[in-house]
């Protein structure tokens, strides 16, 4: 995944994204800043082999990109993060995290 743009209107961000999904190129956007220091989002581009022809699309709608995907297809294939593995190691932690506290506990009663 590269870098390809960096926005400061969500509108032209949304026009952006749909130019490039249109013309076969998956993309991911994120939001790097909130309303206090102004809004701004990023833009990259999944495949590496479409950097330049992203960066053209950008400038030019009619660029014909070299290799095209179908979108759909491609963001279906991708794993969704649904926060459950986060979750799960936020969970295992946790428990670690109280087990070495109940240990050290009962270690220092004993010791007295």
């Amino acid at each position: 995944m590269r870098f390809i743009a960096r926005f400061h209107h969500a509108d032209t961000l949304a026009q952006m994204q749909s130019r490039l999904r249109r013309k076969g190129v998956p993309t991911h956007a994120m939001q790097i800043e909130g309303q206090r220091l102004g809004e701004q989002w990023v833009l990259f581009v999944y495949l590496d082999e479409q950097v330049e022809d992203a960066l053209r699309l950008l400038r030019d709608p009619e660029h014909v990109p070299a290799l095209s995907v179908d979108v759909s297809a491609f963001e279906s294939m991708r794993p969704v993060d649904d926060g459950r593995l986060f979750a799960k190691w936020v969970t295992i932690v946790g428990a670690v995290v109280v087990l070495g506290f109940v240990a050290l506990a009962l270690l220092l009663r004993l010791l007295r």
